[in-house]
């Protein structure tokens, strides 16, 4: 049986005025629109502002995620129609405005979400009210577009088709929570970027762009894929071969409007693979050096912020990608794909996972903190939960996710008396990094001493 709805306080925002409802000591405001929806002539554009509605817009409940693929890694209830976002307001005595997180799912750009999963349940993919009450701060999810309709240049072939409406996408929804999130009781001047994996890649993208340094103040930067990024002439053998795989031609980018998820799910798979066979492990649709947005590569310009950041990895993050290979294919796996292999280990099992590891997570941290002009901390999560020590697993790439939401998956247990201690801990760093509270960290760049989680 369905909750009794009790509403929250109305709020004004830039395009009308909002309702929520008040559940779990927060007050919450869901699926509430940052953008037009990017739809027909607009699916393949940077997103507009939205028109001002009339009347008290109903934000009770998430809207859909972006289009996707399916499986354990996807998000069900896709739809174009997605640029929505919802906000997590702890219910607290307020004697000054509150901290802000910003998050940024990540998915290797094709996949992730932070709508509603389930339309029955109302289950929304990431539930912040754990993170809003536990670190005092309003929270802020957000969607983007993705695959295709986020990062395909397809701008060279044909001008009405714009470039990296992704980051686009992540841009308009920060200015909406810039400009109205003080009617939230939400401090505009401490707005924290959090995000993992590409989410973290989209931070680094962020922090090198100039034109909106006011928007943020400070960023939690979680395994980020640093160097997942294309130029130009890169992206262009992509979307040709990516093209090839839909069965569209270059004068056919009109079919693009009305493809079936089921087809882009299949050319997904295919552009993925044949970067694989080239030895390339970037994410098929990562974002675009344009020279309009991203000037450059992030990491080259981004170390140039002096915005403060935690940045940092799991232990092991390799065993998401190579646990299921068989170990015949490890080492020369490892040399196709040309990682930092040594031997540390007995095993080569764990030589290949460092080695993966190593490559795209933590060299590109440590050559960024080596240049970083702003305050850096760099931290390590080394917990092994009790659940994974059982399949005799180390840990994986965003395993920390579940952990710092607090929510079970199909293929991970977090309810464990270890994981939620550890899963407080991880809330109460952020807790403290927000309200610039580190004083008992170490800046990265003096000792290169690390924050352990474990």
């Amino acid at each position: 049986m369905e909750k009794e709805l009790i509403k929250s306080p109305i709020i004004e925002t830039e395009y009308g005025k909002v309702e929520g409802k008040e559940e779990d000591g927060c007050y919450k405001y869901f699926g509430i629109p940052f953008a037009k929806p990017p739809i027909n002539e607009l699916t393949f554009k940077h997103p507009l502002k939205c028109d001002p509605w009339e009347g008290i817009y109903k934000a009770y409940y998430g809207k859909k995620n972006p289009i996707q693929g399916s499986g354990i890694l996807n998000c069900e209830n896709i739809s174009l129609d997605c640029l929505y976002l919802n906000i997590y307001i702890p219910k607290v005595k307020l004697d000054k405005k509150l901290p802000v997180l910003f998050w940024i799912f990540g998915g290797s750009f094709k996949s992730g979400g932070s709508g509603e999963i389930n339309e029955k349940t109302h289950e929304m993919k990431y539930d912040a009210t754990l993170l809003a009450k536990e670190t005092n701060s309003i929270v802020v999810t957000i969607n983007y577009r993705l695959n295709l309709y986020g990062f395909l240049n397809l701008h060279f072939l044909d001008k009405n088709f714009d470039y990296n409406n992704g980051l686009y996408d992540q841009i308009e929804a920060l200015k909406f929570v810039y400009n109205n999130i003080e009617n939230f009781n939400g401090d505009k001047n401490n707005i924290t970027l959090i995000g993992q994996s590409a989410g973290a890649a989209s931070i680094i993208a962020l922090l090198s762009i100039k034109k909106i340094e006011n928007l943020f103040s400070k960023a939690i930067i979680l395994s980020p894929v640093i160097n997942h990024f294309f130029n130009e002439k890169e992206s262009h053998k992509i979307t040709l071969k990516y093209l090839k795989y839909l069965k569209i031609k270059k004068n056919e980018l009109d079919k693009l409007y009305s493809l079936d998820p089921e087809i882009v799910k299949k050319a997904n798979s295919k552009l993925k693979m044949y970067l694989l066979k080239k030895g390339d492990n970037r994410c098929a649709f990562s974002p675009i050096i344009d020279k309009e947005l991203l000037l450059d590569y992030p990491s080259s310009l981004a170390i140039k912020s002096n915005k403060t950041i935690l940045i940092g990895n799991l232990i092991n993050e390799s065993n998401l990608f190579i646990f299921s290979l068989p170990k015949f294919l490890l080492l020369p796996l490892t040399f196709y794909m040309k990682f930092d292999y040594k031997r540390k280990y007995k095993k080569i099992t764990y030589n290949t996972y460092e080695a993966l590891t190593s490559t795209i997570y933590k060299k590109p941290i440590y050559k960024l903190l080596s240049s970083y002009e702003g305050k850096a901390y760099k931290y390590e999560f080394r917990f092994i939960s009790p659940y994974l020590k059982k399949k005799n697993i180390n840990s994986f790439h965003a395993y920390d996710v579940p952990l710092l939401f607090h929510f079970n998956t199909s293929y991970l247990l977090v309810d464990d008396e270890k994981s939620i201690e550890v899963g407080k801990k991880m809330r109460k760093i952020i807790n403290k990094f927000i309200y610039d509270d580190f004083d008992e960290f170490e800046e990265y760049k003096k000792n290169k001493k690390e924050i352990i989680v474990e």
